[in-house]
C-alpha cells in the first residue's frame, strides 16, 4: 500500500482535475456552490498531481542513485538546516501577522460585511493563539 500511495495521489488528482473540467462544460448556468465547486476540483486536483507525480519521479531518481539519496537524507536531517528553515518559517510567520492585520483594519475601514470580515478575524485570532500556545509550551519545558 505504501508504494501504492503516491500513483493513487496522483490518479485522484488527476480524476478531480478532469472532474473539474467537465463540470464547466456541463453546467452552462451554475447556481450557488456549483459556481465555485469546478474551480475547487480543479484547483486540488492540480496539486495532487504534481505532489503526486513529484514523489513518485524523486523516488525513481533517488532509487537509482544511491549516492545522492544518502546525500539527500544527510541534508534534510542536518540540524542547521533544520534550523535555517524554521527561522525562515518564523519570519514569514511574524511578517504575515502584520500584512494580515493591517488587511484587517483596511477591509473593516473599508465597511466590508460583517458576515465576511468575521470569519478572516476568528482564523486570525486562531493562529495568533495557537501560536502563544506553542511558545508558552516551549517556555515551560525549558
Amino acid at each position: 500500500m505504501k508504494k501504492a500511495k503516491h500513483t493513487i495521489i496522483m490518479f485522484s488528482g488527476l480524476i478531480l482535475l478532469i472532474a473539474g473540467l467537465c463540470f464547466i462544460k456541463i453546467f452552462t448556468e451554475p447556481q450557488g456552490f456549483m459556481r465555485t465547486l469546478p474551480y475547487l476540483c480543479i484547483g486540488i486536483g492540480c496539486g495532487m498531481f504534481s505532489h503526486g507525480l513529484s514523489k513518485i519521479i524523486n523516488k525513481r531518481a533517488l532509487k537509482k542513485d544511491p549516492v545522492l539519496a544518502k546525500q539527500m537524507e544527510i541534508e534534510i536531517n542536518d540540524e542547521r538546516n533544520i534550523e535555517h528553515a524554521n527561522l525562515s518559517k518564523a519570519k514569514g510567520f511574524t511578517m504575515m501577522t502584520y500584512v494580515f492585520s493591517a488587511l484587517l483594519l483596511v477591509y473593516a475601514f473599508m465597511g466590508v460585511s460583517p458576515k465576511i470580515l468575521l470569519p478572516f478575524v476568528i482564523a486570525y485570532l486562531f493562529v495568533q493563539f495557537y501560536a502563544l500556545y506553542h511558545r508558552l509550551k516551549i517556555d515551560k519545558e525549558q
